[in-house]
């Protein structure tokens, strides 16, 4: 089985909607699915043990990512690094889940950007090796080592 679903697996995904999800993916190639969508599905179908839902926007991007290497992927220390404030909940607010989708998913645009800016000139290199990180050969971009 793909390791991509079995991390799908670890969410209390119902069982109609994890289908979905994986239908979504494994026909990536031809038919790329949304970001927007990825994480809408991946709320609809994540419960905490308190049964609120969340929203992983994260590991929807990691979930693009691995249909698409040179999609971004998004965490709290790229968004760090880009002093990106993540979207206020508002709970009351019956489209906040619309409005911070929408606030990430533009976000997540800038990123593609700024991937495609350095792959033609990656001047971040400097800044990775100052703070203790190897950098992998060209074959293996976008994995780093600690």
């Amino acid at each position: 089985m793909n390791p991509l679903f079995n991390r799908v697996d670890v969410f209390a995904v119902i069982e109609h909607q994890k289908q979905e999800l994986k239908s979504t993916l494994t026909a990536a190639p031809s038919r790329p699915p949304t970001l927007s969508s990825v994480a809408q599905t991946l709320h609809a179908a994540s419960a905490r043990q308190n049964g609120q839902k969340s929203l992983q926007f994260s590991f929807a991007t990691k979930l693009l990512h691995m249909t698409n290497q040179h999609s971004p992927i998004y965490d709290s220390q790229v968004a760090a690094f880009y002093f990106f404030l993540e979207p206020e909940r508002k709970p009351k607010d019956p489209n906040d889940l619309q409005r911070r989708i929408s606030e990430l998913v533009t976000f997540h645009d800038f990123l593609k950007q700024e991937y495609a800016r350095h792959a033609a000139a990656p001047i971040l290199l400097p800044s990775f090796r100052s703070r203790g990180t190897t950098v992998l050969p060209a074959g293996n971009r976008g994995k780093t080592k600690r």
